[in-house]
């Protein structure tokens, strides 16, 4: 076909493809995401639900980083927080505290909006660096949003959020933390 003065071309290529008798490996991970739901349903302790989201958040961690060098690049950073700040503010929040802006100058919705951003990200960064991990825009999402710790917190602060006197915190819950086409996973109705 490379010897075609013309092209496109179309030709049956007479052999078929080869069929691997591989088996689908799951990603590897040092950090085990258990779904968030146990035998026993959802955590219902928020003390258990937040020690099991700053784990899940610093054991991946070394993802993050061999995804970063391997890259020479993340998304993460809008916040200007760390990671450990980031599990901090949404900790905080949802055990009922309202922290302040830990940025000067920005309000609070505004850098819990940027944190969200940044945590997906980091999360999302680290997994696709693991063997045989995924960049699948969809299948991140949904692996996101389904299966981890960092989703039911993303859940208590959007409950927490619509409870607040503040417009827009209130506006952060309802429209901003949570994207649509997951937010069936938090509510009951469509």
């Amino acid at each position: 076909m490379l010897e075609e003065s013309e092209g496109p071309i179309i030709k049956d290529f007479p052999d078929d493809a080869p069929v691997s008798e591989r088996e689908f490996t799951p990603a590897a991970c040092p950090v085990s995401f258990g779904a968030p739901t146990g035998q026993g349903g959802e955590i219902d302790d928020v003390g258990k639900l937040l020690a099991a989201f700053r784990e899940e958040a610093e054991g991946l961690q070394n993802w993050f980083e061999i995804g970063l060098k391997n890259r020479g690049r993340t998304t993460t950073g809008t916040s200007k927080l760390s990671l450990g700040e980031i599990v901090d503010l949404f900790s905080d929040f949802v055990k009922g505290d309202m922290p302040e802006s830990p940025i000067s100058g920005t309000s609070l919705d505004i850098v819990m909006k940027l944190a969200c951003e940044d945590l997906k990200a980091h999360y999302t960064e680290a997994v696709s660096a693991q063997p045989g991990g995924t960049s699948a825009p969809d299948t991140l999402a949904n692996w996101f949003w389904g299966e981890t710790f960092a989703s039911r917190v993303f859940g208590k602060v959007r409950e927490r959020a619509l409870l607040c006197e503040e417009k827009e915190l209130n506006i952060l819950g309802s429209f901003l933390l949570i994207p649509r086409n997951q937010l069936h996973r938090f509510t009951n109705s469509d």
